[in-house]
């Protein structure tokens, strides 16, 4: 019988080992790397401004047979800042799932003593979120969040405490090119190539067509933002009602910027030489069928700008490399969700969101309560 055993690992001890399993059981074959190593250092380690996280992992003879992450955030409710925290990385090995009579854990819970079938006494996984959970809420932090999918969704709701906020119009959006459409019809490879041309055009007239319904002028550039001007526009455009995370220079530095893999592309947007936005991109390589696609992740944008125009511009410079698609999250009711419209996003699923419950967070404390949420809101993206 295998037993397995819960540790809470204090960085940078044993973040190899974790990140090797991740990567072996669970990062498909030529794709574009989602672990690396000082991945958990980067993301819960003492350089995020939220503060430390927590990882905790399930062991079974020495090696690695779970874990759990809980990256620690800043957050505003109603406009009090407070902590979050997003479950990331929540992964259990197949090895589990393919003799789990085998496994047993080394010993019960003592919260759970009293019952040997109570799921954080039999399965791994159970136990790492619940420890996790313990940990964070014993530190004060009560908000806790996830995206999970569909195959790890019920866990959460009814093993896990969390519930589902069916409140929130957070959404999907895909904007196919006309290469990707291509790509349906039979032509030369030579021809099929000449439409990213078409694309870029389009585009340029879309950006044409909203700078010139908003007679306001707006030049973009590839580039950092100053820290500064970070924190000046996030002061114009915070909002004190409802949940969000706090975006400031602090924030945007260490999400993106200081990201070691360096996979971001930021554009820089100014109207009238002051600074006024940004938007920050994910360009990914090929998959296993050949596509390529690009995510829009995050942006933060003056009252001032057109948010169609400014769409139309910065995708229309991303998409010079050949890409098939973009994909981003938008809460569907919002203005900037027809911004997209505009410039031929498709809305899709609805993006599921749990929270933990508790006395500070349940359902009607955080009913209709998410403002803001983005793709980049999700660290593994």
């Amino acid at each position: 019988m295998n037993e397995w055993d819960i540790v809470r690992i204090e960085l940078p001890t044993g973040e190899s080992a974790v990140v090797d399993f991740l990567k072996t059981e669970f990062e498909a074959k030529d794709a574009d790397p989602v672990w690396f190593n000082g991945y958990f250092l980067w993301k819960i380690g003492p350089s995020n401004p939220g503060g430390k996280g927590y990882l905790f992992v399930a062991y079974t003879a020495g090696k690695v047979l779970g874990c759990v992450s809980l990256t620690v955030k800043r957050a505003l409710y109603n406009g009090q800042e407070i902590k979050t925290a997003e479950f990331g990385d929540a992964y259990c090995s197949n090895r589990f799932f393919e003799k789990i009579k085998a496994y047993k854990p080394a010993a019960l819970h003592p919260d759970f003593s009293d019952n040997p079938n109570a799921y954080i006494n039999k399965s791994p996984f159970g136990r790492l979120a619940y420890e996790a959970t313990k940990a964070a809420t014993a530190d004060g932090i009560h908000f806790l969040y996830g995206t999970p999918n569909t195959k790890a969704f019920p866990g959460w709701v009814n093993r896990l405490g969390h519930f589902h906020l069916t409140s929130h119009p957070m959404h999907l959006f895909v904007r196919p090119t006309f290469f990707y459409l291509s790509k349906k019809i039979p032509m030369p490879l030579a021809l099929r190539r000449k439409l990213v041309l078409l694309d870029s055009a389009f585009n340029r007239l879309l950006q044409l067509l909203r700078t010139g319904l908003s007679g306001k002028k707006m030049m973009i550039s590839e580039g950092v933002p100053p820290v500064k001007e970070l924190n000046a526009l996030w002061e114009k455009t915070r909002t004190n009602e409802g949940y969000t995370l706090v975006r400031d220079g602090a924030y945007w530095t260490h999400r993106y910027f200081g990201h070691p893999l360096n996979k971001y592309i930021t554009y820089s947007l100014y109207s009238a030489d002051d600074f006024a936005g940004l938007v920050v991109f994910c360009v990914e390589g090929e998959d296993a069928v050949g596509s390529r696609r690009v995510r829009l992740m995050e942006w933060m944008l003056s009252p001032a700008l057109n948010a169609s125009s400014v769409f139309a511009g910065v995708i229309g410079k991303v998409m010079k490399g050949c890409f098939d698609y973009c994909i981003t999250y938008c809460d569907s009711t919002d203005k900037d969700a027809q911004a997209l419209r505009n410039n031929l996003f498709v809305q899709k699923y609805q993006v599921t969101m749990t929270f933990y419950r508790n006395t500070y967070c349940n359902p009607d404390s955080m009913n209709n309560m998410i403002r803001k949420f983005y793709m980049g809101n999700t660290d593994a993206a």
